[in-house]
């Protein structure tokens, strides 16, 4: 079996689509101005189980299972919405984002493979080749 594959993210503060949207796009030409994009810090780190569930690692150490159930893919980073019934999270639901700037571009592909995947055909796991449905 593949081993889980990783990447750093950040969290998107909470707020309607709108507004958030707003929000990281306001974060993002603030950081691309003042140059603070490489000196930002992950608070992260998600993580693509072969079983179809995702982990979120917290940057206190615990460690949080995730469903994905919806992306905003864009040019220089995918903005990810995940479901869980954790008690270390204040709501049932999350969004990440991970940074294109962050990752070579085979890790940015495999993550959008991944995540693509995975909200077209939700109840599928893929073993070696083999497509299952749940």
């Amino acid at each position: 079996m593949k081993s889980p594959r990783q990447w750093p993210a950040n969290y998107v503060r909470s707020g309607g689509f709108g507004r958030s949207g707003l929000s990281l796009l306001s974060s993002v030409l603030t950081a691309c101005r003042t140059g603070s994009m490489q000196r930002e810090k992950n608070n992260c780190v998600l993580t693509a189980l072969p079983t179809g569930q995702w982990e979120i690692a917290l940057p206190h150490g615990q460690i949080v299972n995730a469903y994905l159930q919806h992306i905003w893919p864009s040019f220089a980073w995918l903005t990810l919405a995940f479901s869980t019934n954790s008690n270390a999270l204040s709501a049932s639901s999350v969004r990440l984002t991970v940074w294109k700037h962050r990752l070579s571009s085979t890790e940015w592909q495999e993550l959008r493979v991944i995540t693509a995947r995975q909200v077209a055909m939700p109840n599928c796991v893929v073993h070696k080749g083999n497509h299952e449905r749940n």
